[in-house]
């Protein structure tokens, strides 16, 4: 009895919001067209976060903007036309008519209400999850390539379990499904195999916010916290610690974060003008002018100069080779030469920048200073062991060293091993550890490991040719 009288009084009280323009002789409702229209330009707005995100390519949001413009165009169209045909009605129609059929729907309308729901209402039946109902997304096709391309790698991972690339690709296709817990699953099956990835901490961390509707929890915290370990600097991890900040009241704390990110990212970075955007929506919610908010992106500007000219020990970057290009030989040598001693200098003071010592690596194979880019990079193995991609790059300086791919030195073949160990079908493993296992005399271990790589290379790849000619040798010879 409750319940009937509850929704008794709810019935009456919608009435009376949806009756009175019609009893009024007032047009209640405006044309559908003009709510299909909002809801365009909201994709549209979706449309340039994804890309700002990375999610969607630029080729399928070209496409995709181009089909939603078009059918925002027609409910424009549809809109002038629908308000058209509305005035038309109301003039032909009088008010002795519009509060006839008032009076009808108010009669109607909580009877056969009523009626239908004695029939076949459930009142005690739970409601339906949230997670369970439609959602919008991709568009079938899309949504079916990609379900295609998921089953196939999780066929391939039954193989290769431990394939951290077809992993963060399976990862990046649930994520784009919204299929966010499970992309948060996948992403920390990688971050396992490789604990010291940057990439993987800070993907699994972006699943379990869009999981948890965008909110920065404890778990995703710290994966953020343990990507910028791996990687001073990373750009997800400081945006959503900062986004942290603003979900916890620390408005100001955030804002600095982000400002400070602004004025260190490039102007042409694609997810610029989306931090832009949160960066004065949280000003405006802390009530700071607009005068204030260009104050503090100026002396955040001035920040970043400053750290850019004092931080001559951070190695060259890519506004330093643009500039370096328009310097003759010598003085482009002298301009590299000093930011790598700077930066070498700088890392005797902090022995534990990983990042930094990846940066040294990799000038100093630039440079061809082979036996320093192996120190560099050993430093940085021994920062993170498990990191396979930093070992990737230790093994190819020891091999510069070496100066040739053969008769392999102990210490490049226990790199090669350690990365084997992390990654079985990682084909760099594969193939070095085949060779220093031929050089060893142990034929069928060379055999098998070409054996697998074979089956990881691309059929169109150049070196399936020789490398099925070398498994075929081996064969023969143990005949």
């Amino acid at each position: 009895m409750t319940l009937g009288l509850i929704l008794g009084v709810l019935t009456a009280a919608t009435l009376a919001l949806l009756l009175r323009p019609l009893i009024a002789g007032v047009a209640a409702t405006r044309p559908r067209a003009d709510y299909d229209a909002e809801i365009y330009r909201d994709q549209l707005a979706e449309l340039d976060r994804d890309m700002a995100r990375g999610v969607v390519e630029p080729d399928q949001a070209k496409a995709a903007r181009a089909e939603i413009a078009r059918r925002l165009l027609a409910a424009d169209a549809a809109s002038t036309s629908e308000t058209a045909e509305k005035s038309a009605a109301k003039q032909s129609a009088g008010p002795g008519r519009t509060k006839a059929a008032a009076v009808a729907l108010a009669i109607l309308l909580p009877v056969g209400a009523g009626a239908l729901y004695y029939g076949l209402g459930s009142p005690g039946l739970p409601g339906q999850p949230f997670a369970e109902r439609g959602r919008g997304g991709p568009d079938k096709a899309t949504i079916a390539r990609l379900e295609a391309a998921a089953r196939a790698i999780e066929a391939q991972l039954k193989k290769t379990p431990k394939d951290t690339a077809l992993l963060g690709r399976l990862g990046r296709i649930a994520f784009i499904l919204g299929r966010y817990t499970d992309a948060a699953a996948t992403y920390a099956r990688a971050l396992k195999l490789q604990p010291g990835s940057a990439a993987f901490a800070a993907s699994q961390g972006e699943a379990l916010v869009f999981a948890n509707r965008r909110v920065v929890g404890k778990a995703a915290k710290a994966l953020f916290e343990r990507a910028l370990k791996a990687k001073a600097g990373d750009v997800r991890a400081r945006f959503y610690l900062a986004l942290a900040k603003a979900q916890a009241g620390d408005r100001d704390g955030a804002l600095r974060e982000w400002i400070a990110l602004e004025a260190e990212t490039q102007p042409e970075a694609a997810w610029r003008r989306q931090l832009a955007s949160f960066i004065e929506s949280t000003a405006r919610e802390a009530g700071l002018t607009p005068t204030a908010l260009a104050k503090l992106r100026a002396d955040a500007g001035k920040a970043a100069q400053t750290k850019a000219a004092q931080t001559t020990g951070r190695g060259p970057g890519r506004d330093d080779m643009a500039r370096a290009k328009r310097l003759s030989p010598d003085q482009r040598a002298a301009m590299i030469r000093g930011m790598v001693d700077g930066l070498a200098s700088r890392l005797k003071e902090n022995p534990n920048d990983l990042a930094g010592w990846q940066r040294l690596g990799r000038s100093y194979m630039v440079l061809r200073e082979y036996p320093k880019a192996a120190e560099a990079w050993g430093q940085a193995a021994r920062l993170a062991p498990k990191d396979v991609g930093v070992l990737v790059n230790y093994g190819q300086a020891l091999l510069a060293v070496h100066g040739k791919d053969r008769d392999l030195p102990p210490n490049f073949i226990a790199v090669v091993r350690r990365i084997h160990a992390l990654q079985p079908d990682h084909v760099i493993g594969l193939w070095f550890l085949g060779v220093a296992e031929y050089e060893a005399g142990n034929r069928d271990k060379a055999a098998a490991l070409w054996t697998r790589l074979l089956a990881r290379l691309p059929k169109e790849a150049a070196e399936r040719a020789a490398l099925a000619k070398r498994i075929e040798m081996l064969k023969m010879k143990k005949q």
